[in-house]
């Protein structure tokens, strides 16, 4: 026979059922979300996410790929702009990346995630301006992840591309410049809106003061197949992702200046180092601080123009 005493006890033992739930539920809710690794990289169009490099994997990161199902096809990874609309970046070189065969990589880096300072300034220097361990760089997930990418679809690339736009030009030029042992085998940085000059006595990210940066990685910098480009009609003072600090404007009053202004530094201090110079800098007519419209030119240089 059941008595009141029973009950009071099932009662007992339920809210405490009730109340462990809960609490592994909001637990569960806090953990960064994990998603299975899939056993192979399909052929065609898809996503997967990302959150095997160890001292980031709290980070997951969705990427985008489209992956032709050739074990020789050339790699290009594309960094998205401060928007963070890298499906929008996906879409306007899929065509491009079907026509020629190429597999295709897009990660996204969220902001809620990964801040201008953590995402195209790298994370080097956390809130404070102190250095951070290189291991916990932004900058560090890159080369991982074409491993990863790499294992997964069977590709045998030694190398990579790398095109980014905007503020992913600033990912990529600065990407370049902090991992001289990258495997990238031509780049493209497309209408930043600021650069790290080489210059010592200018503070990140504008330049390379406090973040000891060796000389040696400027000489393996400027070696690398770099072309900066800008779309020649990339000139509006009004738009408001344009950055008007005294130090960018320093830089040049619009992004087509200040493309101008970081090759032409980073050519004259190449030439003072004598050291190799391999850049080049291109201005794409008719074009403003559009991705989209961007797009057919960089797969053009990328894929057709040798």
């Amino acid at each position: 026979m059941i008595t009141t005493k029973h009950l009071t006890t099932i009662a007992a033992f339920c809210l405490i059922v009730m109340a462990n739930s809960v609490c592994e539920a909001h637990k569960a809710h806090k953990q960064p979300h994990r998603q299975t690794i899939n056993p192979k990289i399909d052929e065609g169009v898809g996503e997967f996410i990302y959150q095997d490099y160890k001292p980031l994997d709290n980070k997951p990161i969705k990427v985008r790929y489209y992956n032709p199902g050739k074990n020789d096809a050339q790699v290009l990874f594309i960094m998205h702009g401060n928007g963070r609309n890298a499906e929008g970046y996906f879409k306007a070189m899929l065509k491009h990346a079907q026509q020629h065969n190429v597999l295709l990589v897009v990660p996204e880096f969220d902001e809620q995630q990964f801040s201008s300072r953590e995402y195209h300034q790298g994370g080097i220097l956390d809130k404070q301006s102190k250095l951070r361990p290189r291991e916990d760089w932004t900058f560090s997930i890159i080369e991982p992840l074409f491993d990863y990418v790499k294992k997964l679809t069977g590709n045998t690339s030694a190398g990579y591309m790398l095109y980014g736009f905007s503020a992913g030009s600033q990912f990529v030029h600065r990407f370049l410049m902090f991992n001289p042992e990258n495997r990238v085998t031509r780049a493209i940085a497309g209408s930043a809106g600021t650069y790290t000059m080489p210059d010592y006595n200018i503070d990140y990210s504008y330049g390379l003061k406090n973040v000891n940066l060796p000389q040696k990685n400027l000489n393996k910098f400027f070696a690398k197949n770099l072309m900066v480009i800008v779309g020649d009609a990339d000139t509006v003072l009004s738009r408001t992702d344009l950055v008007k600090t005294p130090a960018a404007n320093q830089q040049g009053r619009d992004r087509v200046e200040r493309g101008q202004t970081f090759f032409n530094r980073s050519k004259a201090i190449a030439e003072q180092l004598k050291t190799p110079f391999n850049w080049k800098f291109q201005l794409i007519p008719h074009v403003g601080h559009s991705q989209g419209e961007m797009a057919g030119p960089v797969a053009k240089l990328l894929f057709e123009d040798k």
